[in-house]
């Protein structure tokens, strides 16, 4: 080939490259989020881009919110989907209409083709078996559901990777390692979820002398709750800590899409007093112990605490990439079994502690880490090794616009 032809055939690589079109479509709360970011990051780079977004997972609030057009848009069911947790789990949603739900969206994304499309997909393989309906001029998947710390891919899986698609994205070093060395095209641009820190309403410091706990109950609905199970070890830590002459400061960290109203049920049948609910959050109060609630205010929350403690997934996942030390415990959905905060501590090499027994010894547990520095300094850098730093949102919307 010619110097000529070469430098025409690149020049036609860069117009194909660079997109009319973009469509997200994202398998998940925390996906939603990243699509968001990913779509905001698109606008700033290339206005004239048209961005559009399937959720798989639910409305899409977070992507709606964010001014993103989204097609369709489904209701949750009771798995929230994690399939994945058992054969009984995947029965409850076929029951709940899993099957037709998967056949509107794949409907739903096959009318979304256009000329020159980029298709994104976020999430498990079942997003990128959906995006591939899209039939789109190049296809995207990141993989932010599996890691090779925590799970293998299937055969199938590394299979479509490599026939399907143009890029991979996965979330840690190691992953792409792998996926490089059995012929995907894999590039590692960092992990999405540290460019995807809410930040909201100003939050005052801890007064002198106290230790804050930032809580974590999870944004999808267990993560009421969890919520609840949350504060019933809190109120056997209030005394321990007071015995120790330490001080506590608890407060929650809550997304927009956890019911205020359920909670204070949830809360209220537990003996908990909840106080006047505001658009920021609200006060719960029982013997003596009290809980302090903030909504949309992530950063400012966990960013000012001593410790995590956390039945979510990527709100535990933020917060030791902040380099919080995160502790967990079995909560009372999918996404908080043993097997997946098992899995979480792996992928997080190290970051979070399982807690395990009655109220009373998972307090134990957690005053024995708020007493031991040492221990959390390990804990804050195996998350922040785990996460990496920011940055891979804007490079992800450089390489969707070919730049």
């Amino acid at each position: 080939m010619s110097a000529r032809t070469a430098e025409a055939a690149s020049a036609t690589r860069s117009e194909v490259a660079s997109p009319a079109a973009v469509l997200l479509v994202t398998n998940g709360y925390a996906e939603d989020h990243m699509g968001a970011a990913v779509a905001a990051a698109l606008r700033r780079r290339e206005p004239a881009c048209e961005v559009r977004a399937v959720p798989l997972v639910g409305r899409g609030d977070a992507l709606r919110a964010a001014g993103v057009a989204v097609v369709g848009g489904e209701p949750i069911l009771p798995s929230g989907g994690f399939i994945r947790e058992g054969l009984g789990v995947l029965w409850r949603d076929v029951c709940h209409g899993l099957l037709r739900q998967v056949w509107r969206q794949g409907r739903t994304i096959a009318d979304c083709r256009r000329p020159g499309q980029v298709a994104v997909a976020l999430g498990d393989f079942a997003a990128l078996l959906l995006a591939r309906r899209a039939r789109a001029e190049r296809l995207v998947f990141v993989p932010t559901a599996k890691s090779v710390r925590s799970h293998r891919f299937y055969q199938v899986e590394l299979w479509a990777m490599r026939r399907w698609c143009d890029r991979v994205n996965p979330r840690d070093e190691e992953t792409d390692a792998r996926l490089r060395q059995v012929g995907v095209a894999s590039a590692f641009l960092g992990n999405l979820l540290m460019d995807c820190l809410p930040a909201g309403h100003p939050v005052p410091p801890p007064p002198p002398g106290a230790v804050r706990l930032a809580l974590l109950p999870g944004s999808r609905e267990e993560g009421v709750g969890n919520l609840g199970l949350i504060l019933e070890v809190l109120c056997e830590l209030a005394p321990q800590m007071q015995a120790r002459g330490l001080m506590a400061d608890f407060r929650a960290a809550l997304p927009g899409s956890l019911d205020a109203s359920r909670a204070a049920a949830e809360l209220g049948a537990r003996g908990w007093f909840v106080g006047e609910q505001q658009p920021t959050g609200w006060v719960a109060r029982r013997n003596g112990c009290h809980v302090v609630a903030h909504y949309g205010s992530f950063v400012e929350v966990v960013g000012s605490s001593t410790l995590a403690f956390g039945l979510a997934g990527g709100a535990n996942e933020q917060a030791a990439g902040l380099g919080i030390p995160v502790v967990t415990m079995v909560g009372a959905g999918p996404q908080s079994t043993c097997r997946r905060m098992a899995e979480q501590q792996r992928l997080l090499l190290g970051a979070t502690l399982l807690l395990e027994g009655s109220p009373g010894e998972k307090a134990g547990m957690i005053l024995v880490l708020l007493q031991d520095e040492g221990r959390r300094a390990q804990m804050a850098a195996a998350g922040r090794r785990a996460m990496g730093p920011p940055g891979a949102v804007e490079a992800l919307a450089a390489e969707l616009l070919g730049r």
